[in-house]
């Protein structure tokens, strides 16, 4: 009771262990000795754990002035000179932090207020450019560089291009140019008119002129913008022969409740770094985008210029959202167009097909257009198109109702063949009609058997089979994480999340096609009216053939799974350079209504596995490094080098309806002209 507070706290502590022996200092040590935590064994050392130092090292009120962390230490770090000694004191103490912290607010270093400023000077911007060179910064270097006189009198630069402007000083250039090895320059400074001519273009005397002082070269970045010249505004802005640009995340949210909605919720940017950094390059950037955006609303007429805002994302949101529903629109006015193109283009296809006398009867000359009714339905319904995400609908497993069967009418049948046959033989009956029809009905009645016991089984099989097939992850060996790789059933027991995409008003559409194929297509030569009178008569019967060999315990529908496989597309190909789509396997959940009279089809949806759409991305992100987008994207067209997009590609999902398409990591290098 009668220790300070402190040491009491410090004696009711649960893990005082044994220490290694160490000399007994101060009054502290005395009254845990006293207080009989002391075993006689083992000296207990002054130090407390690291924890309890740090929390009185923060109860400390010096602290605050003569701390590593103090204010005092803080302000000194921002001084020059002083920094580089409070840099050295935190090295001998072993404070890392403070020491990373001290260098990047040390006003002389690297990136330091007087470091920036003395780069602006031309001449003391070359030795820094060698200092930093020589230090192994090399962004420092280059920032250094924007304003040095090695750029300036460079084959390309501002005083190189004004004396090429002026009588006689042309002369000494294109001495300079062509002693340095650079002839067809040295012929340019020679040419005094054309230099003149010349002068106000993009990489003129006046134009780079413009672009060496603060002011004058926000006017150039003007011009260069106004006139489509992005590469060359953003050079005016910069001063280095590269940018890169790099963030952390960009992630775009679509909504997809239906095709009809379907366009982009929100967009979320995460941090964006530019370097290397030597003016207002974020803003450029901006401004560029905008304009770029401007001139796309200006030469498209699926764009309305009153869309472009003052907020950069959201007229990226808006103009997008507008876009997507335009050509949503234009795709539907213009499918009948589309239909009919493509049945005029097959009719080559089925002319050279049609080689002989077999085959000019099994295949028609030409398909007939479909009717207008036909169109028109799908134009209501594929707006209506849902897309969700969840788990994969639980597959309905069909219960069959013939399992096994006692001999009967085949095995009758049989025997009255075989009768009928021996009669004809030794008796010299004439029994071979009675013969033949019973081998027949025997042959028919066997079939009938063989459906009734296997036809169900064989459907929940091929239903099994499709199932693993669609879980089953795709191994694209191009990648690196599927190299090796076997896959095992046993990877994924439970239901997997996959995207379902459903059909509305299925009966319908599934009633105008069958219309459309009964009476027109098959209906347009001989053979094809033979196969639809023997479709039609089949029909009548065949649906309560089905209905038969099925339990059916509840108004649950039938259940028919086809496992579809898109093969490779490729979506876009630039210079040998293919970005390719792998193949796409999704499953098509087909709900049937065996009993009652209502449409056969009642429900249709295509589900794929959340594997295949990650093996989509991953692809398209590997791919994207070789695409060069000058190629694609004509604002481009004007940078030095490719450009090209490295990032991970993710999609995620906040909810059924809507998803989150998250680029990672993106990183892109601008290459400036010179």
């Amino acid at each position: 009771a009668w220790l300070p507070c402190g040491w009491r706290r410090e004696l009711q502590r649960d893990d005082l262990s044994p220490r290694p022996p160490l000399v007994l200092r101060g009054a502290r040590e005395r009254a845990l000795c006293a207080a009989g935590r002391f075993d006689g064994m083992f000296q207990w050392s002054s130090a407390p754990p690291e924890e309890a130092q740090e929390r009185r090292r923060r109860r400390r009120m010096l602290r605050y002035v003569v701390g590593r962390d103090s204010h005092a230490v803080r302000a000194a770090e921002g001084v020059p000179v002083v920094s580089t000694v409070v840099q050295a004191v935190h090295k001998v103490r072993g404070h890392s932090e403070q020491e990373k912290r001290a260098k990047a607010r040390n006003p002389m270093g690297t990136n330091g207020v007087i470091t920036q400023t003395a780069e602006l000077l031309p001449g003391v911007s070359d030795v820094l450019q060698c200092i930093h060179r020589f230090r192994g910064e090399g962004e420092a270097a280059e920032r250094a560089r924007a304003t040095s006189l090695q750029r300036y009198l460079a084959k390309d630069g501002a005083l190189t291009r004004v004396a090429e402007l002026l009588p006689g000083s042309n002369l000494v250039a294109a001495v300079c140019l062509e002693t340095t090895g650079n002839h067809e320059e040295a012929k340019r400074a020679i040419n005094l008119l054309q230099n003149w001519r010349d002068a106000g273009s993009a990489d003129g005397a006046l134009t780079r002129l413009a672009e060496m002082f603060p002011g004058t070269d926000l006017i150039a970045f003007g011009l260069h913008a106004s006139h489509g010249d992005f590469a060359h505004a953003l050079r005016s802005i910069v001063k280095t022969r590269y940018v890169d640009i790099t963030g952390d995340m960009v992630a775009v949210c679509l909504a997809t409740d239906d095709v009809d909605s379907l366009g982009i919720a929100k967009v979320i940017v995460g941090d964006v770094s530019v370097h290397p950094v030597s003016g207002p390059l974020l803003g450029a950037l901006m401004d560029l985008v905008s304009k770029a955006i401007q001139n796309t609303a200006e030469a498209s007429p699926l764009i309305d210029t009153k869309m472009i805002t003052g907020d950069i994302w959201e007229t990226i949101e808006t103009v997008a959202n507008n876009l997507i529903k335009k050509n949503i629109e234009l795709q539907l006015d213009s499918l009948d167009e589309k239909v009919c193109t493509a049945l005029q283009d097959l009719r080559p296809t089925l002319a050279k097909m049609r080689t002989n006398f077999v085959m000019r009867a099994l295949i028609p000359e030409s398909i007939p257009n479909p009717e207008e009714r036909l169109i028109w339905l799908l134009q209501e319904v594929v707006p209506k198109i849902t897309v969700e995400h969840g788990k994969v609908p639980q597959m309905r497993r069909l219960r069959p109702k013939y399992t096994k069967y006692r001999a009967g009418l085949p095995e009758a049948g049989a025997a009255a063949s075989c009768l009928s046959f021996l009669g004809c033989c030794s008796l010299g009956l004439h029994t071979c009609a009675l013969g033949c029809f019973a081998g027949c009905l025997a042959g028919a009645l066997q079939g009938v058997r063989w459906a009734s016991t296997r036809l169900v089984p064989m459907v929940n099989s091929r239903n099994d089979a499709s199932e693993t097939q669609m879980r089953r992850p795709p191994m694209d060996n191009s990648l690196p994480g599927n190299r090796n790789r076997r896959w095992s059933p046993h990877e994924d027991r439970g239901r997997p999340d996959g995207i379902s995409v459903e059909i509305p008003r299925v009966p319908e559409v599934v009633a105008a096609v069958t219309k459309y194929i009964l009476d027109d297509v098959l209906a347009s030569w001989g053979f094809g009216r033979l196969v639809a009178k023997i479709l039609r008569s089949a029909m009548r019967t065949l649906r309560p053939f089905l209905a038969d060999l099925v339990v059916s315990r509840s108004k649950a529908p039938a259940q028919v799974l086809i496992l579809v496989t898109i093969p490779k597309i490729t979506a876009l190909e630039v210079n040998k350079n293919k970005l390719e789509l792998p193949q796409m396997p999704f499953l098509l959940f087909v709900d049937l209504r065996l009993q009652g009279p209502g449409p056969l089809i009642e429900r249709v949806r295509a589900v794929m596995a959340d594997k295949v759409v990650d093996n989509i991305l991953e692809r398209v992100a590997v791919q994207l490094p070789d695409i060069d987008l000058r190629r694609v994207v004509p604002q481009l067209e004007s940078f030095a080098a490719p450009v090209s997009v490295q990032l991970k590609l993710g999609l995620e999902w906040e909810g059924k309806s809507l998803a989150q398409l998250v680029l990672l990591d993106p990183s892109v290098r601008l290459s400036l002209p010179q």
